[in-house]
Formats: C-alpha cells, sequence, structure tokens
C-alpha cells in the first residue's frame, strides 16, 4: 500500500519548489543584465558597476535566502515524514480457482498487485450501499491510488487481509471507507477475475444512516455524493464510470433498468 504523504509535506514540496523556481529566475536574471549592459556600450568598470552592482547584489540575496529556506523547509518535511507512524505490512492470503486458500501469503506493496503468480487470486470485496431512502452511495478515489486514481466509483471495498472472511473483510472495508455499519449485507455476485488475479465478492449493502455522516478514509477517498436510481444509472453509463465495477454488479443495475 502506498504511503500517505502528509498535506504539510506536499505543501512544503511545492513551496520549495517555487524557492528553486525563484533562484533560477535571479540568477538567470542578473547574467542577462549584464550581458545587456556590455552589449549597450558600457564597459568602463566605474559606470558598470554603478549599474550592475545594486541589481547583482540584490538577485544573489534573493538567490541565498531562497536556497537557505528551501533547505530548511526540506529539514521540516523531514522530521514530519519522520513523526508517521510505520504502516504495517499488508498480507493477503492466497487462493486456488477453486477459492480455497493455499496457505500461502503475497504481501501487498505500492502497483504490485500483478505480481500475484498465475493461479493464484487473493480476496477483495466490493460494496454497492443503498440508503433506505432509496439513494446509492457514490465515493472518489485518492489520486494516491495506484489503480483508478481520482475516479468516481459506485463502490466502496477493497481486499481482505490474511485471515480474514468476506463477509468481515466486507464490514470492515465499509467501516474504513465510510464509517457505516450496515443494516444487512447481501451476497449479490462471485467473479474470479484473471487480469487482477481477484476473487470479487460483491455485497448490496442497506443503511438508514444519517446521510451527511460518511466519514472518508485518508489516502483512500476524498469526496462522496448520493445519487437516486437514475443517478446511478447515469453514472454507470457515462465515460467516467470504472467499467470493470460495473460489470460485477451487472445483474442487480439490469434489475434497475427494467
Amino acid at each position: 500500500m502506498k504511503e500517505n504523504i502528509p498535506k504539510k509535506v506536499k505543501i512544503l514540496f511545492i513551496i520549495r519548489v517555487c524557492l528553486w523556481l525563484t533562484a533560477l529566475a535571479a540568477t538567470v536574471f542578473w547574467i542577462g543584465y549584464s550581458i545587456k549592459l556590455h552589449n549597450e556600450g558600457i564597459f568602463d568598470p566605474v559606470e558598470f558597476g554603478a549599474f550592475f552592482r545594486p541589481v547583482f547584489y540584490a538577485c544573489l540575496a534573493i538567490t541565498f535566502i531562497a536556497i537557505l529556506v528551501s533547505f530548511r523547509l526540506y529539514a521540516v518535511s523531514k522530521k514530519i515524514k519522520s513523526q508517521q507512524p510505520a504502516k504495517e505490512p499488508e498480507i493477503w492470503d492466497l487462493y486456488d480457482r477453486e477459492g480455497k486458500r493455499t496457505g500461502e501469503t503475497f504481501e501487498r506493496k505500492f502497483g504490485n498487485y500483478n505480481k500475484i503468480p498465475e493461479g493464484r487470486y487473493h480476496l477483495t470485496v466490493d460494496l454497492l450501499v443503498l440508503h433506505d431512502d432509496g439513494t446509492y452511495l457514490l465515493t472518489k478515489r485518492s489520486d494516491d491510488k495506484d489503480v483508478y486514481p481520482g475516479y468516481w466509483e459506485a463502490s466502496a471495498g477493497g481486499s481482505a487481509i490474511s485471515g480474514e472472511e468476506p463477509l468481515d473483510a466486507a464490514k470492515r472495508e465499509l467501516f474504513e471507507e465510510t464509517g457505516l455499519i450496515p443494516d444487512s449485507m447481501e451476497l449479490i455476485n462471485v467473479l474470479f477475475k484473471d487480469t487482477s488475479r481477484s476473487i470479487f465478492y460483491s455485497y448490496l449493502v442497506r443503511v438508514s444512516c444519517d446521510k451527511d455522516s460518511i466519514v472518508l478514509q485518508e489516502g483512500e477517498t476524498t469526496d462522496y455524493k448520493w445519487v437516486d436510481t437514475a443517478g446511478l444509472l447515469a453514472y454507470v453509463d457515462s465515460a467516467e464510470a470504472i467499467v470493470s465495477h460495473n460489470q460485477r454488479f451487472e445483474k442487480y443495475i439490469n434489475t434497475l433498468r427494467s
């Protein structure tokens, strides 16, 4: 799983980039200014110094301060990162084509989900959340995700950790990503996906919560909205939809169209 970099560190990095660009601009300016004076025929050391010295010292000061502050911010960023708690490794159980545990495990790291050996699968849960007022929950994936970053999805969910059963993983993922506790959970599909080495357990989750009580999980989701049936179908049929998610709920979605 990718480390969630604190927002402060990201902001400090942007500031440091701006400072370095400022230093570069100041350096380029005084070099260009000196060339300009030469081109205008100002060669006398006294006359040249009168024009050039103030600009040179100003640019030098700007460059020095920008570089100094940038290094200081780099030290602050390192300190913030060092204070982040170390994340426990995410370990998955591996399954065979029959959906049975093989006794093997796989350590999840950023971008390595496709390194699972051929013929082995990890357990993943999908959750379509239906409120008792008839609306559905859409969530927006974090830009830090290595799969479909920044996409809206009609699904919460994720991978089961070692030792979890599908329903347990579904309840945990629902709570982690939304803060919700289900009224009921109905298994509506099980699908093997060879390209991602996954077994998807797809659940329809019914809730009766306060619709403003959603708690987003840092590094996983960044926004949410509730849509009616027409809004869900419009999302499913749009170019912004995650097609693979929709396919896993295809049978249920087709019942909504009828």
